[in-house]
């Protein structure tokens, strides 16, 4: 676990943050859930959203450099 999170924390601390407002916003404007329920539903949408958004740009070499600062591997 921790070599997973190691090698994807840089990215999941990227973008974690646009997925958890998006999702607040979006619950709290639309649905009437209680607010524990609404915490959940954000942490699991964050998280998700998140490690979805960063295996997409890491698989793009520009993106991953415009967006993450990550360059091509070293030779």
């Amino acid at each position: 676990m921790t070599r997973w999170m190691a090698a994807k924390s840089w990215g999941l601390y990227l973008f974690h943050y646009l997925f958890i407002a998006m999702t607040a916003y979006y619950l709290t404007m639309y649905t009437k859930f209680p607010a524990v329920l609404l915490y959940f539903f954000v942490a699991a949408a964050g998280f998700a959203g998140a490690y979805l958004a960063n295996e997409i740009i890491r698989r793009i070499p520009v993106l991953r450099w415009f967006v993450c600062g990550i360059g091509g591997k070293k030779k």
